[in-house]
């Protein structure tokens, strides 16, 4: 991947998806399963970030977020908004 940045880093283990700021962000899990939800500062320029792993044992982390709703959630719900960092 190419960043426009010198020196930045080519390695990148995500996938970026173009939402529109304000969006919200639903944990994936098995219906009616428990999420339990970790919001943090990403200061290597990821911005905010929500963090969940699945009873699959999945991890998920969502960065550059306007919002993050720490703590259990259900599956489906919304946990964060997207941003714009």
């Amino acid at each position: 991947r190419n960043t426009g940045i010198p020196g930045a880093s080519t390695f990148h283990e995500g996938v970026d998806l173009a939402l529109s700021t304000g969006t919200p962000v639903h944990a994936i899990g098995n219906k009616g399963e428990m999420i339990d939800v970790r919001c943090w500062q990403d200061n290597k320029g990821g911005g905010l970030v929500a963090s969940y792993k699945t009873s699959w044992g999945i991890g998920f982390d969502y960065l550059h977020l306007s919002r993050c709703k720490p703590g259990k959630h259900e599956a489906g719900r919304a946990i964060a908004v997207v941003g714009s960092s």
